[in-house]
C-alpha cells in the first residue's frame, strides 16, 4: 500500500523551501543565517521527513473514522524505521531550532520583516 504524504504538508514544505530561498538571497548576515538553516535542513532532514516520517500521517482520518484496511500494515516498515531514528531526527530539530533563532536574530538587527515574522521561529 502507497502512502502520499498529505497535500497539506506538501504545500508547507514547498512554502518553507521557497521562502528560505529567498532568504538566502538576502546576502550578510541574513543570507548566511538562511544558508545555515538550509544546510540544516537539506538534505539529509527533509529528506527522511518525506520518506518515512511524513508519509503515515495520510492514515490518520481513516484510521479515526475506523476505516481499517490491510495493506495499512504496511506502514509499520516506516513507523519502525522513524522509531529508529527518531533521536537523530530530535537532535537534528534542536539544531534547527538553534539555526532558526539565529536567522531571526539576523534579521530583526537588519530589520527584514518578512523573516522576523516567520511563525517558524
Amino acid at each position: 500500500m502507497e502512502f502520499p504524504i498529505p497535500e497539506s504538508l506538501k504545500v508547507e514544505h514547498a512554502k518553507l523551501h521557497a521562502e528560505l530561498a529567498d532568504a538566502t538571497k538576502a546576502g550578510g548576515r541574513v543570507g548566511e543565517a538562511a544558508k545555515e538553516v538550509a544546510m540544516r535542513l537539506h538534505p539529509p532532514h527533509f529528506v527522511r521527513e518525506e520518506e518515512f516520517t511524513l508519509p503515515p500521517l495520510c492514515l490518520l482520518a481513516p484510521l479515526a473514522t475506523g476505516n481499517v484496511v490491510p495493506g495499512m500494515a504496511d506502514v509499520l516498515t516506516l513507523t519502525d524505521r522513524l522509531e529508529a531514528e527518531l533521536p537523530e531526527m530530535l537532535s537534528e530539530h534542536k539544531q534547527i531550532v538553534v539555526a532558526l533563532g539565529d536567522l531571526v536574530a539576523a534579521a530583526k538587527a537588519k530589520n527584514v520583516p518578512d523573516i522576523q515574522s516567520s511563525r517558524r521561529n
